[in-house]
Parts: structure tokens; sequence; C-alpha cells
């Protein structure tokens, strides 16, 4: 029983290890974007449009939310050109 056991371990080692790494891969790939997301959501947090309580017009709130996130994603493509060149 034990060599039967033995058997199919071994047998099923390299389609586990197989699942293992293609797993691995995914969930790397998956924390770098959340790790990008992120630093994204906490360089809007530095306008205070989502740290704090919004204070002002309701119907305004689109409209500013949407300036500040124009001037962080401005910043990242600047920053980005930067390091490219």
């Amino acid at each position: 029983m034990s060599d039967k056991m033995e058997q199919l371990v071994v047998s099923l080692t390299p389609l586990w290890e197989a699942h293992l790494s293609a797993k691995k891969a995914y969930n790397r790939a998956l924390s770098s974007q959340r790790c990008l997301v992120k630093h994204k959501i906490g360089s809007i947090k530095v306008f205070k449009i989502i740290g704090n309580r919004y204070r002002n017009k309701r119907k305004r709130y689109a409209l500013k939310f949407s300036i500040v996130t124009g001037l962080v994603n401005l910043n990242h493509a600047v920053a980005l050109r930067e390091r490219v060149a």
C-alpha cells in the first residue's frame, strides 16, 4: 500500500508544482497591481479629499475629485517620463 501511495504522490508532484508556480506568478502580479493602487490612493489622500470628511457642496465633489485625480495622474506621468528619459 505504501508503494502505491508513493507512486501517486510522485505522479502528482509535477502537476502540483506547476499549479503552485502559476499561482505564485498570479499572486505576484496581483500584489504589484495592489501596490500601485495603494500608492495612487495615498497620493490622492494628500489632497485631503478622501482622507478627511468632505465639507463642501456635494454636487461639486465629483468635479473636485476628477481634478485631483487628474493632477495625480499628471504627476505620475511626468515622473514616469523622467525615469524613462
